[in-house]
């Protein structure tokens, strides 16, 4: 590849392959329908766990988690205390600084793994994992400008559970200040790489996601219009960009409408494989000394072995016989109203990852079928429960366009994105690195 070649990467959280072509064919997205005539598009498949810093950070890195020790939003460590690994957990060179050790200008805006921001030949500014816009932003300087455009982090999700009119009004303040800051960023910071992460479809279509696809008149129209306004971006993106320059545009993961949620920690608790002892307050602290297995967010299982937890008291020897029995377990389980099965696959660890930081994985991890989003209440209740949240990830149906550009036929996963940047930018790639690339 010829090394003067520069990349734009627009990563559009959650977005499904199959809403894309279903917007494109309806004129909701025209833009993107002319993109998709003249380019590649494919359907891809996301990461286990399905959770967009997991899956940022397989694309930061091009290795799946247990080469770089981040198995999901919150972790629990071997005193049973909760962690939020951000980026200072994430144990690899990032494609960022890859990049910049090359001697490439690289401007990164919004991935979540990257707080706290790494120093790059360039510019920085974390996504929404970071405490606030003035601790998330490399080199400092450029924070004035990023605060005179109106730049947000991201929306309030607490506060979007009790009001969607209030959400509504600012998911598109949000856009609307990650847009300007991109135009401006574009026009006036040198680049080679430039990466912009979209947060705010991932929250539209975890709050309105069941009332477009039901057809309630004056949500569908919002969720509608707000793709118009992306599908916009997309236009005067492509237009500003050189015949040179590749764009791609990439999903971390598709979506679906929630049937139930899934308590796994009461199903664990029915199973007898969980016992709380203490108050569910203390979170995991709360969990007795005789459980054998808990579960974490989406799906994720993990059995208390007593060489990975403190007060853990499962043999590490019984660890291949447990896990096989619950994988046995949830492979079978169904549901109760209509017999459907709810786990599509129920892989062991060493199935879903490799590494040195494979230790640290889930014992079992679940990709459900659609509609079954996987929760993990350490409270006695019902396991199938509903919440304002009426859309769900799901590990297929994530999208990938690259303009000017072919993909090979083979099905591929965001991860494989990461190659195929550093080809293009004439960067040589780790060999530690499981990407793929995409490119015939």
């Amino acid at each position: 590849m010829n090394p003067s070649q520069r990349v734009f990467v627009l990563g559009i959280d959650g977005v499904p392959h199959s809403l894309v072509q279903r917007f494109a064919d309806a004129g909701v997205m025209p833009n993107m329908a002319r993109l998709m005539r003249a380019g590649w598009a494919a359907q891809i498949d996301s990461v286990l766990p399905t959770v967009s810093n997991v899956a940022w950070a397989c694309f930061q890195t091009g290795k799946n988690p247990g080469k770089f020790d981040i198995f999901g939003f919150a972790e629990v460590d071997a005193r049973l205390q909760i962690r939020l690994p951000n980026g200072s957990h994430l144990r690899s060179e990032t494609l960022e600084e890859i990049a910049s050790r090359a001697g490439k200008r690289v401007v990164s805006l919004g991935i979540p793994t990257s707080y706290p921001p790494r120093k790059v030949n360039g510019l920085v500014v974390s996504g929404f994992l970071a405490p606030s816009l003035e601790k998330g932003v490399y080199p400092l300087e450029r924070l004035a400008l990023l605060k005179s455009l109106g730049y947000q982090l991201d929306i309030d999700p607490r506060r979007a559970r009790e009001d969607l009119t209030f959400f509504k009004r600012q998911l598109l303040e949000v856009f609307d200040g990650r847009r300007r800051a991109a135009e401006a960023l574009l026009e006036s910071e040198p680049w080679d790489l430039f990466i912009m992460h979209v947060m705010e479809t991932d929250r539209i279509n975890h709050f309105l996601w069941r009332q477009w696809e039901t057809g309630d008149a004056a949500e569908a129209a919002f969720f509608e219009d707000f793709y118009r306004r992306v599908d916009a971006f997309v236009g005067w993106l492509d237009e500003r960009l050189g015949e040179r320059d590749t764009l791609a545009i990439v999903s971390d993961h598709g979506f679906c409408s929630v049937r139930a949620e899934v308590q796994i920690n009461r199903w664990l608790m029915r199973e007898g494989y969980l016992r709380v002892q203490g108050d569910p307050k203390d979170m995991f602290a709360a969990i007795s000394d005789d459980t054998v297995a808990f579960g974490l967010v989406p799906g994720r299982i993990h059995i208390f072995r007593s060489d990975a937890y403190d007060r853990g008291g499962v043999p590490p020897q019984e660890r291949d016989k447990i896990s096989g029995e619950l994988a046995d377990k949830l492979r079978s389980w169904t549901d109760p109203e209509t017999g459907q099965l709810i786990c599509k696959r129920v892989l062991k660890r060493e199935e879903a990852f490799s590494g040195p930081y494979i230790r640290h994985a889930p014992d079992v991890i679940v990709d459900p079928h659609d509609g079954y989003d996987f929760k993990a209440a350490l409270t006695q209740g019902e396991i199938f429960t509903h919440s304002p949240i009426t859309g769900m990830h799901t590990y297929h149906d994530a999208s990938l366009y690259l303009r000017g550009r072919r993909l090979t036929a083979e099905r591929r996963s965001i991860t494989d994105l990461t190659r195929s940047v550093l080809d293009i930018l004439g960067v040589p790639v780790p060999p530690d690195m499981d990407s793929r690339g995409v490119l015939a």
